[in-house]
């Protein structure tokens, strides 16, 4: 199993990663994009994943975050590589006030 962590600012409203594979591929793609609205107080965690290189592909799972799930939001995907080899990718972000942090596992 691989992991990536990253910390992101606050001020920071997307983030954009790729998982690197095998002989230095990419496997796919991963956009997190912030939303926080400040007048209802919501936060709002939207993530993009693909695994082609069309740019019209792209799986999206949005989840809000509440106090109640301690501010962590979990998101599940499968990859595949060109050989057909199906890659489970879980991305958990958890969101404070002062900071955010992705984990990403696969």
């Amino acid at each position: 199993m691989r992991q990536i962590y990253i910390e992101v600012p606050t001020t920071t409203k997307e983030v954009m990663m790729s998982i690197p594979y095998r002989n230095d591929e990419l496997l796919g793609k991963i956009h997190v994009i912030f939303t926080e609205l400040d007048e209802s107080k919501v936060r709002i965690v939207t993530v993009r994943a693909k695994d082609s290189e069309d740019d019209k592909d792209w799986s999206i799972q949005s989840k809000q975050v509440m106090s109640k799930n301690m501010r962590t939001v979990e998101f599940e995907f499968d990859f595949r590589d060109d050989d057909g080899i199906k890659l489970h990718v879980s991305t958990k972000i958890m969101l404070s006030y002062s900071h955010r942090c992705i984990m990403v596992d696969w």
